[in-house]
């Protein structure tokens, strides 16, 4: 799951010089929008995500992929298809760090569909759908989390759009305070944010991820 950003962030390093110059976990910070799209039948068929990286990643990242060199904000093609490259290009094996529950099954999606990117007031903005496989029946909740499990990523879920009528979302921030205790016991008293680096986190992104439970009523 790693992967996709660890890839990102070395040729970050490597142009910089050096570590980030950032908490050691998490190292990137997203800002996240979800929407949700249903079929005529009602049943939730996809999951939109919006990212904004921070800027000092973006900066960063683009200065390292060669992309807007002359500082405008405003992408050539040859710029485009530079930040296509380095941000469209998934592992197949990264799930988009997105987990859809329903009762104790999770449910299937799709690879990345209707992605893009471009670079939003100097921010990276990465664009991107999941398709339910199959569409789900959101009269049982379903309950959506968007974490990175080795908390190299910290989303901020900014906003989620309109639900059609008789649908609620369910939103439950994660308990920071909590997450951070479980972890220092984890990790023998130190802190998710002091781990150096180049040593190896365990999987505590869920323990800081809010939670999203979607429910709408039979028809």
């Amino acid at each position: 799951m790693i992967a996709r950003w660890t890839r990102l962030a070395f040729a970050v390093c490597v142009f910089a010089g050096g570590p980030l110059p950032a908490a050691a976990h998490p190292h990137v910070f997203v800002d996240a929008t979800v929407s949700f799209q249903f079929d005529e039948s009602g049943k939730l068929t996809t999951i939109r995500l919006d990212w904004i990286y921070d800027d000092l990643f973006s900066l960063m990242l683009t200065e390292d992929l060669g992309v807007d060199a002359d500082g405008d904000l405003v992408l050539t093609a040859d710029d485009q298809a530079k930040l296509d490259a380095g941000v469209l290009d998934w592992p197949a094996d990264y799930n988009g760090d997105l987990f859809l529950t329903q009762g104790d099954a999770p449910l299937a999606l799709s690879g990345p569909v209707q992605h893009s990117v471009n670079l939003d007031q100097g921010r990276v903005h990465e664009k991107v759908a999941r398709v339910l496989i199959p569409a789900a029946d959101p009269t049982r909740p379903i309950v959506i989390r968007l974490y990175d499990p080795s908390l190299y990523v910290a989303y901020t879920i900014k906003r989620s759009f309109d639900l059609p009528t008789g649908c609620t979302l369910g939103y439950v921030a994660a308990d920071i305070d909590a997450a951070n205790a479980k972890v220092s016991d984890m990790l023998g008293g130190m802190m998710a944010s002091d781990v150096p680096a180049d040593q190896t986190m365990p999987d505590v992104g869920d323990l800081f991820a809010d939670t999203m439970t979607l429910t709408c009523a039979a028809s």
